[in-house]
């Protein structure tokens, strides 16, 4: 990446950027099933003796993640945020800067969607800055284990001082860094119990029973909460790499719909539907190619995709077509065409991949796609699993070219990220535009997570889902379909209709009027309102706008928006297959009042709208011209006026959509400085909502300011996490000269009660910032050095794949003293064994054993034997390998004298049972 996050500014003299210091970086998350909302709080300080006129923020979110809020502190000035179109947030923000105030703008980096651009305007000498960004997110299901995972970025935790080359050019206050803290506290339904809480990136202190928030002499323990937290102090606290937490609870995998009521727009209601599937389906035969990073900056990875493609290669079916093209700057094939899989093609890939190195050049992965496309196989299905760790700079471009060729449903694309830097825009953008899905990995999380993507696509190609909307039985429609084809009203009515009686074509124009004068402004000023359509939303926008495949336990979510009285009541999907019909009805739960699935939602289609798809391109206009053949300056017109729409409707920003900041309590000197006299400050406090009513508490948290003479600053900064909210009475505090900062959560009467349905509780979860850990008490602590020495132990490969990398390509294992071994057995003893167990049935061992065919059966039993009683645990590695070897032993028993299988058949399980033992 070309630049570095966080805050620096311009040094006009030299035209070099320079960092702001960070003091402080803290983090508290609330994972609530299935739903994260994050509040990131970064405190810089500005060294300079002088006003900087402006500060540069870059923010980094992952793919699908939506800010709703944004706050920042410059100096003594507040600002807080609200959601405009992107030209007036501009205006507004250039005008307060002209004026000397204090202002914000946030806007989405035009080359990176996942990337934020934040500048703030006037930042007065030796100040402090802090930055709240808060944003949600629908959490991905972790193919490793089955749970949950949460992602961090690291580059939330930027590089501290200057830049490497630039001195300073004034004497610099000495910054006290405070460290770095991330606390995520989990909080699953009240019938849910948290399994396992670990991290698979950093050493963490975990807490069962209790959130963060939770009184130290409390003797609750909830087994559906737990809190765990990270803090590094060291001199430059960077995360050196992305935050990974991974949470098992029981029931994360059940399907479920959530209906949410907005709090403050008459019958807008948001739903939001989480599918963990789980069916099975007969193997499909499509030609699988995968396409290999092995650009420069692989070359800490190329160990990892080592392993990733001998596991692909070795579980793929017999007589499955495949390729392998690799890319770097350019791309080079395997073969020409894909080959049918045998020994010869498996013994070619993996002398390929053994050779394999990052010494292609640099990262142009779209050519490498088109080849695949352009080569594959006539009349045939597709499926692209794409390895990479890195991005690239015109992905757009990538997604167009995916989503075009996926739509005909013969095509399919997955992304599997490897490691710490890969762009999670690139490989989600992959997956999404391509009909798959998407996976980043670590290499101590490689194996499960190979053979399911291998699964997803070996898969039948489905693609008539559909979504039916149930309603309670008392409206008039008791079922909608929810993909109704919107309409698209075109208004070319003039600006002032001309009267009735009057010829226009007969009127004579003077070409000299006294009483004209020139209209103000630039010929771009004009208003050409009148020539934009006008859309008509559908009755139901659903986000994504076509279903995706679903695949068996990869985590599907889809929205809906529904601006209605009528209250819906359930939802099905139904799919048709080869093999049946696929059908799933989920009832509705309805949730109570919020904001965050609605802005979750709109996020999700203002995301298709941007990349101009989504429910657009079903639209139609008033002569049922269909939106295909709308020119290309209507369809962007209309795709940005919608996004428009929903983001300044939902408070949420995007590519056409600003969050823009100014003062709201502007008290300072005339010289920029912080006032030395009090100050009255307005504190703001969150309403009681209904549930609260019921038996609920409000938590909140004062950030108090340690102040010399034991003075010292109040100011409440607890935030609804459903986003926004309405300010009740005030309370006033005198409010003397700004100091250091430190943090004092506060618990008002009241708790939670018993209502814990996914909007009360992400209401109800606390702001926490962190002063130091949790009570040994409570803690489970995963020590550092055990840590590393796990981290060490997954570097070795495990006997698994070992086994796995001697099968042969049809399934079976030659029988060899490196096998035995691998299996854990005495060669001699193992023999002696199966000669007893054909004493009474027949030989098993012949005269030329281990040099017979027998040999080979034999040996492909012992090692099913292996995986089913010692390997228990890895059978999701294993599962694909052994339904292969399964199917070779069964035809190689039928194909043997009816004397010698009848032997076979009936030892077969004794034989596999040999391995139930520990020694043999």
């Amino acid at each position: 990446m070309a630049f570095h996050f966080g805050c620096c500014y311009l040094l006009p003299e030299s035209g070099n950027w320079q960092h702001l210091p960070q003091v402080a970086l803290q983090v508290h998350a609330t994972l609530l099933s299935t739903l994260s909302r994050t509040t990131v709080t970064q405190t810089f300080t500005n060294p300079a003796p002088k006003t900087i006129q402006e500060v540069s923020y870059r923010f980094p979110l992952y793919d699908g993640a939506t800010v709703v809020e944004f706050k920042c502190r410059v100096g003594n000035r507040l600002l807080h945020s609200e959601v405009r179109t992107k030209q007036q947030a501009d205006v507004d923000y250039q005008t307060a800067v002209g004026q000397g105030r204090a202002a914000g703008i946030l806007d989405q980096f035009s080359q990176q969607t996942d990337v934020f651009l934040l500048r703030l305007g006037n930042v007065v000498p030796h100040a402090t800055v802090t930055v709240d960004i808060t944003f949600v997110r629908d959490l991905k299901s972790d193919a490793q284990t089955d749970g949950i995972r949460y992602t961090l970025p690291n580059a939330i935790a930027p590089r501290y001082g200057n830049a490497a080359d630039e001195a300073l050019s004034f004497q610099a206050r000495p910054v006290e860094r405070q460290g770095l803290d991330i606390v995520v506290d989990i909080l699953m339904d009240k019938e849910s119990v948290i399994r396992e809480v670990r991290s698979p990136s950093h050493p963490i202190n975990v807490t069962l029973g209790r959130i963060s928030s939770t009184l130290e002499a409390s003797s609750s323990f909830e087994p559906n909460n737990a809190s765990a937290s990270l803090r590094i102090v060291q001199e430059n606290p960077l995360l050196n790499q992305d935050f990974v937490l991974v949470v098992k609870a029981d029931e994360t995998d059940i399907p479920r719909a959530l209906l949410e009521m907005h709090p403050t727009m008459p019958d807008q209601r948001a739903v939001m539907a989480t599918l963990v599937p789980k069916f099975s389906l007969p193997v499909a035969f499509p030609e699988v190619v995968f396409i290999v990073d092995r650009s420069g900056s692989m070359w800490g990875n190329i160990t990892t995709l080592q392993s990733a493609l001998r596991v692909f290669l070795k579980s793929l079916p017999v007589g499955v077509p495949f390729n392998i093209c690799s890319f770097g700057s350019d791309y080079s094939f395997l073969w020409q065409r894909s080959r049918t899989f045998d020994a010869a093609a498996l013994q070619e890939a993996l002398v390929l991949v053994d050779s394999m190195a990052a010494d292609m050049g640099g990262t142009e992965m779209t050519e490498a796609v088109k080849a695949v496309v352009r080569n594959r196989l006539d009349d045939q299905n597709l499926d692209v699993l794409v390895l990479t760790d890195g991005q690239i700079s015109q992905q757009q471009t990538l997604f167009d070219f995916i989503r075009a060729t996926a739509a005909n449903h013969t095509a399919r694309f997955f992304s599997l990220g490897l490691g710490h830097d890969a762009s999670h825009s690139l490989v989600e953008g992959i997956a999404r535009a391509g009909d798959g899905f998407a996976q980043s990995i670590f290499a101590a999380e490689l194996d499960r997570t190979v053979v399911r993507m291998l699964k997803g696509a070996l898969s039948p190609h489905i693609y008539d889902y559909a979504l039916h909307v149930e309603y309670d039985a008392n409206n008039e429609d008791e079922f909608e379909m929810v993909d109704r084809k919107p309409k698209v009203e075109m208004d070319h009515s003039p600006t002032t209709a001309p009267d009735d009686n009057q010829n226009t074509s007969s009127r004579t124009i003077s070409l000299f009027d006294k009483s004209f004068q020139e209209p103000e402004g630039d010929i771009g000023g004009i208003d050409d309102s009148r020539n934009i359509p006008s859309v008509r939303p559908p009755a139901v926008i659903q986000a994504p706008h076509r279903l995706p495949t679903l695949y068996s336990f990869i985590r599907t979510t889809v929205y809906l928006l529904l601006e209605s009285a009528r209250i819906p009541k359930s939802l099905t999907m139904r799919a048709t297959s080869n093999h049946g019909q696929l059908e799933l009805r989920i009832p509705i739960e309805d949730v109570g009042l919020g904001k965050t699935i609605h802005q979750l939602a709109a996020r999700k289609a203002i995301g298709e709208l941007e990349e101009e798809h989504g429910w657009l391109v079903d639209a139609t206009d008033c002569q049922d011209v269909p939106y295909g053949t709308w020119s290309s300056s209507a369809k962007s017109t209309i795709a940005i006026h919608e996004c428009q729409r929903l983001g300044l409707k939902f408070q949420v920003p995007g590519r056409h959509c600003s969050f823009v900041a100014l003062d709201d309590s502007l008290t300072s000197s005339p010289e920029g400085r912080e006032c030395e006299t009090p100050t009255e400050v307005v504190i703001q406090k969150l309403p009681i909502s209904p549930s609260r009513l019921r038996g609920g508490g409000q938590v909140g948290c004062y950030s108090i300011d340690n102040l010399r003479g034991g003075s010292r600053e109040g100011r409440y900064c607890a935030s609804d996490i459903r986003g926004g909210y309405t300010p009740s009475s005030p309370e006033r505090y005198v409010v003397p000269r700004r100091r250091k900062a430190s943090h004092l959560c506060v618990t008002r009467s009241g708790s939670r009660g018993n209502d814990t349905s996914p909007s009360k509780l992400m209401e109800a979860a606390p702001r926490q910032v962190v002063d130091s850990p949790p009570s040994p008490r409570v803690t489970n602590l995963y020590k550092v050095q055990q840590w590393k020495t796990a981290t060490k132990a997954l570097e070795q490969p495990p006997t698994i794949h070992a086994i796995i990398y001697q099968q042969n390509y049809d399934g079976s294992w030659a029988w060899s003293p490196e096998l035995i071994s691998l299996l854990g057995l005495d060669t001699d003893a193992i023999r002696t064994q199966l000669e007893q167990l054909g004493t009474d049935a027949g030989d098993l061992i012949t005269a030329d054993f281990p040099r017979d065919d027998n040999a080979t059966v034999l040996a492909t039993l012992l090692v099913i034997g292996y995986m089913e009683h010692r390997a228990a645990e890895s059978k999701s590695v294993w599962e694909l390998v052994c339904q292969k070897a399964e199917t070779w032993v069964s035809d190689k028993i039928a194909a043997m004298s009816s004397e010698r299988a009848a032997i076979f058949q009936q030892q077969q399980e004794r034989i596999k049972g040999l391995l139930a033992n520990e020694q043999v």
